[in-house]
């Protein structure tokens, strides 16, 4: 890891503007969606979601595939200029240190109390579940998916077609197998086995990587169109939008399949019970319906949007559009939508020439911008209670990205970039 004071953008003209503009667009949305979120006050659009997707839950998936762009074009160049292992070890360390960072931002998700309480099975029982579940934030995501697609990140687009394909089908495969039950926490064989049941995972635990991995594998696929046709944006942002169209329509049909699971409770029953508001059980078929795959349910499902919650007494199945599991239909939903919008950012700052130096900014310099939110948003947030009006929430929040962009500022006009 190294902060340079080079001119890192001497060889402005080779970026790919576009790239830094939806990368930047990225972070700013990131700002504000970790500064809201957990206010009471704040849109569900602008939270996080179990069973339903969200403007939130894109941003994960924008990092991913812009970071597949980057992941890619790196690749390409150090090839040029060292062997294959030689590249393949940098990318290595690179990863392993973008994990520890990972670790040291958000810490290890559980604490030490007492001393009696380090013994063999209570230090096997916290690395399971630091595997399983608790190192998953987004700079340890991406770190070990680079290492999962380092075998195919320089081979053909067909081979990283096939691989992206695959690896959403294993996903699929086990989440039917085990792992539904295992990012859920509730009894499987894998938790049995390690010790583990009971802990429930977020953003796919260690499974997730298998969809998370389409998403990155979908950047490398964007840069290789973006650099065949860099004298023809236009083309470049027509197709690229055609294919975020296309991987919404295979999204929404995945996650109409969610509409085939029954209702587990009616409502009148759920009025005696003593929470009315509880969600329905977990979906024990949770890729297959149990009923069969019912063609007119489907169609019926067609129609609802992924975008609100699920009627509120449906079986939890796998084909929600779930972040909690990175569900099928979510991935697709989520890298459908970012595609687009980075084939309309093409249009606008390489066909149109229209930039705005906000995301120039924070997309030249988003490890360190990624740090730096964390620090302020700590510091201002404590000021701005859960519950307070939506005025307040967003006063707290202007005055928080005011500080952050002003610190982004500085270290671009200065020339400090944090590099891994």
């Amino acid at each position: 890891m190294s902060v340079s004071s080079t001119n890192a953008v001497a060889n402005e003209s080779k970026r790919i503007l576009s790239l830094d503009q939806f990368r930047g667009y990225t972070v700013l949305g990131m700002f504000v969606v970790d500064f809201l979120g957990h206010q009471d006050s704040i849109h569900h659009l602008l939270k996080h979601n179990e069973n339903y997707i969200s403007y939130a839950d894109s941003i994960l998936p924008g990092f991913l595939f812009a970071a597949g762009m980057s992941f890619r074009l790196t690749w390409l160049k150090r090839r040029q200029q060292q062997s294959v292992t030689a590249t393949v070890w940098q990318f290595v360390r690179r990863s392993l240190a973008l994990v520890l960072l990972s670790l040291m931002i958000y810490g290890f998700g559980v604490s030490i109390s007492n001393w009696a309480d380090w013994n063999q099975t209570s230090v096997l029982v916290f690395c399971f579940a630091l595997l399983k579940a608790r190192m998953w934030e987004v700079l340890a995501i991406i770190g070990m998916i680079q290492v999962l697609l380092l075998p195919i990140v320089g081979r053909s687009a067909a081979v990283r077609i096939f691989g992206a394909v695959g690896l959403l089908a294993a996903h699929v495969g086990l989440s039917g197998w085990f792992n539904f039950a295992f990012v859920h926490g509730i009894q499987n064989w894998l938790d049995a086995w390690l010790g583990t049941t009971g802990i429930r995972c977020w953003d796919g635990g260690c499974f997730g990587l298998a969809t998370w991995s389409f998403v990155m594998l979908l950047g490398t696929l964007a840069y290789d169109l973006v650099a065949a046709l860099r004298t023809r944006p236009g083309s470049a942002a027509a197709y690229l939008v055609s294919i975020g169209v296309l991987l919404l329509a295979v999204g929404q049909a995945l996650f109409a399949i969610s509409a085939m699971y029954p209702d587990t409770l009616s409502a009148t029953t759920a009025s005696a019970t003593a929470n009315p508001n509880q969600r329905s059980v977990l979906s024990d078929s949770p890729v297959w319906p149990a009923t069969g795959f019912d063609v007119s349910a489907w169609r019926n499902g067609i129609t609802e949007s992924p975008l609100t919650p699920p009627p509120k007494f449906r079986e939890v199945n796998y084909w929600m559009a779930s972040k909690r599991t990175v569900s099928a239909s979510f991935i697709l939903l989520a890298t459908g939508w970012n595609v687009l919008v980075f084939g309309l950012f093409i249009a606008v700052s390489d066909v149109f020439h229209w930039q705005w130096r906000i995301f120039r900014v924070l997309g030249q310099n988003p490890l360190l911008a990624y740090i730096l939110h964390h620090m302020t948003a700590a510091s201002i947030g404590s000021l701005v209670p859960r519950d307070s009006p939506l005025w307040f929430c967003l006063l707290g929040l202007a005055v928080f990205l005011c500080i952050t962009y002003a610190m982004m500022e500085y270290l671009d006009r200065s020339r400090l970039y944090l590099r891994l």
